[in-house]
């Protein structure tokens, strides 16, 4: 169904003769209409035309904050019909310039996958925008928000037009700082207290509060490594001595920053960060150059799995999931990533490369692999349904990075609720990314209660 902006026409506002006789509507009824979170009461006109239309005139279009004509999804629930609907991607602030956009905190990847999202008519019908939080009016309920518009000749441009608070917020604020702010902090908070608007992967995930939801999970629990948070330096001593190889990170850092890699090796410890590698005889020195003692309560320490391998270098797997427009967890992407020459973890700005999983479980397992994948695929929902059940507001994406030991068994190493979306840029994920984007509107569509029907939900 399109919305349709006209100067021409009368007070009122027009509705296509289908669209009339599919909803029964009647003259002489006031019906109400809704966009976001804004209403519009109004009585209605048949229009002859066959194309399913709504056509607004001038002052209705800016009363109920519609800002141009657009293709657009619509349902009547009694007297009341539902315009959009209005999906709003939250980023930190956002510096548009020359065509061209910066998000602060975010990676060249992810601003493109924005780009992408926002260019919506490849996907579904609705309205979509980039805002911060700063560019919300909580007094007035308006959001001003960047809408990239395709012209006659084909041509991308970033428009800015002021709208009601949308119905859907996807989350994609990539730094926890930003969160943690007074500005974010006063953004979630006013989120919280507007009933109609659905926010979606909320907040940052605490590793701690994760590890103890599945450990709280029969069916989960069992791909949990031994994990203690606040460690004192008898658990590490402990530790190393049960697994020979711990890891010791910081709990509430992503990337890779930080982390220490301890092996002990006969009487001597070997420890690797992201800048060197050392050798101890005890390790009273390795507690000395993680500055242990003042930030104790800021690591955790966990156990090391012997990893599988590709060209000698330890490998684990990053897979992506998204929800549906029927609630449910997909599979969209999977990759292996192999740790840098002389890195501790796997992650690309430590010299990370990403390789095909499934060549790389076929590689290492011959015949064992498609079980092996099969496990990897049902681990991920099985971890992606625990978390769902204790988070406190929707989750619609989740990157989990996985690992899988020499013997074949699958182990957790991190969910996370802002994924990074570097694996779909590979050659060869297109569709997988187009997939994730197409999903991430699905599952919009779904908190905003406009449910897809089999013609749209096509990909």
């Amino acid at each position: 169904m399109k919305i349709k902006l006209n100067d021409k026409i009368s007070e009122t506002v027009l509705v296509s003769e289908d669209l009339w006789e599919q909803w029964e509507l009647k003259k002489g009824i006031i019906y109400t209409l809704s966009f976001g979170n804004r209403t519009f009461k109004t009585s209605l006109n048949k229009t002859i035309k066959h194309e399913k239309a709504i056509g607004f005139p001038k002052k209705a279009a800016i009363q109920l904050g519609i800002p141009f004509s657009k293709q657009v999804q619509a349902r009547i629930d009694s007297s009341t019909i539902k315009l959009g609907p209005l999906i709003g991607i939250l980023s930190g602030n956002n510096c548009i310039k020359s065509g061209e956009i910066a998000i602060q905190n975010n990676s060249k990847n992810d601003a493109e996958f924005v780009m992408e999202m926002l260019s919506s008519e490849k996907f579904t019908a609705h309205y979509s925008f980039l805002f911060s939080p700063g560019d919300v009016d909580w007094e007035r309920e308006v959001v001003l928000g960047s809408f990239r518009i395709v012209d006659e000749t084909g041509k991308d441009h970033w428009r800015h037009y002021e709208v009601p608070l949308p119905d859907v917020i996807y989350n994609r604020m990539l730094s926890r700082r930003a969160e943690y702010s007074e500005v974010g902090q006063r953004f979630y908070a006013n989120v919280k207290l507007a009933k109609d608007i659905k926010m979606f992967n909320p907040h940052y995930f605490s590793k701690e509060f994760i590890h103890e939801v599945l450990l709280n999970d029969e069916e989960a629990v069992k791909y949990l490594p031994e994990t203690i948070f606040k460690p004192k330096k008898s658990d590490v001593w402990k530790m190393v001595e049960r697994h020979r190889t711990v890891f010791l990170k910081p709990k509430n850092r992503a990337g890779g920053w930080g982390i220490f890699k301890i092996t002990k090796n006969d009487e001597r410890y070997i420890v690797n960060n992201e800048r060197r590698i050392d050798k101890y005889k005890s390790l009273r020195r390795c507690f000395k150059r993680a500055d242990f003692e003042q930030n104790r309560k800021k690591y955790m320490v966990q156990q090391g799995i012997k990893l599988i391998e590709v060209d000698g270098r330890n490998a684990d797997f990053r897979v992506n999931l998204n929800k549906n427009n029927k609630n449910e967890w997909v599979v969209v992407a999977k990759a292996c990533k192999a740790a840098g020459k002389k890195s501790t973890t796997t992650h690309i700005r430590l010299g990370g490369t990403i390789h095909n999983g499934t060549e790389v479980l076929i590689q290492v397992f011959k015949d064992r692999a498609p079980a092996i994948e099969k496990e990897i695929e049902e681990a991920v929902i099985i971890l992606a349904k625990a978390v769902d059940k204790s988070i406190g507001g929707p989750i619609g994406e989740l990157g989990i990075d996985l690992g899988v030991d020499q013997d074949g068994k699958v182990w957790l190493f991190e969910i996370n609720s802002l994924p990074g979306r570097s694996i779909l840029h590979e050659p060869g994920m297109e569709d997988a990314g187009m997939l994730s984007i197409h999903l991430l509107y699905e599952y919009s569509y779904f908190l905003a209660g406009f449910h897809l029907n089999s013609k749209q939900a096509e990909r």
